[in-house]
């Protein structure tokens, strides 16, 4: 079966400072973690608490961690608050998540990158706003380093996504594949 979490609840785990873990006080984990363990542990919906933990984890972060100033600016406090959704993309059904082996990727141009490709397993994607997607760079000539990140915007037909998936269990963290095809500015590394 899939579904999806209720959206109210992902606002109001939000407003309980759930999705700002990690991105404010990125020195405190032992507390953080037990924060988001309690919440887990006694939530009625691991789909959600999953999902929370997704975007945590594999969006959240990394934007906090390695973004510039434009990017956290423009996407972090909208993710600490539940106001985007981000889905992190970087599966594929070749190689899996091993990112030395991806098929997806981008070429540069100019100021634009050209970015071709399918990731699978997205978790959150069906609802999502922006995904970070791990595509292999083809100007490179080397396997470490050859991995480019961009945040691409759904709204911006950027990328679109596939049914979600039916799965036996975690049925509200809705999944789907993600199918990217477009041009994008290089302020989006």
């Amino acid at each position: 079966q899939c579904g999806s979490f209720d959206k109210k609840i992902w606002k109001k785990a939000a407003d309980h400072s759930l999705h700002s873990l990690f991105t404010v006080d990125f020195k405190n984990f032992v507390d953080q973690f037990k924060y988001l363990e309690s919440f887990s542990q006694y939530s009625l919906d691991n789909g959600l608490s999953f999902s929370i933990a997704a975007q945590l984890f594999s969006c959240s972060i990394p934007i906090y961690l390695f973004g510039n100033n434009a990017q956290k600016s423009k996407y972090l406090s909208f993710l600490q608050t539940g106001k985007l959704i981000c889905c992190n993309a970087i599966t594929e059904e070749s190689s899996g998540s091993d990112v030395f082996d991806l098929k997806s990727s981008c070429k540069k141009t100019g100021n634009t990158y050209q970015l071709e490709g399918h990731k699978k397993y997205c978790t959150s994607a069906p609802s999502s706003d922006i995904a970070l997607v791990y595509l292999k760079n083809k100007d490179s000539k080397k396997k470490i380093g050859a991995i480019t990140v961009f945040i691409i915007d759904k709204k911006l037909n950027q990328y679109t996504c596939s049914k979600p998936y039916q799965k036996l269990g975690l049925k509200t963290a809705a999944m789907s594949d993600i199918h990217v095809d477009t041009k994008v500015s290089d302020d989006q590394i």
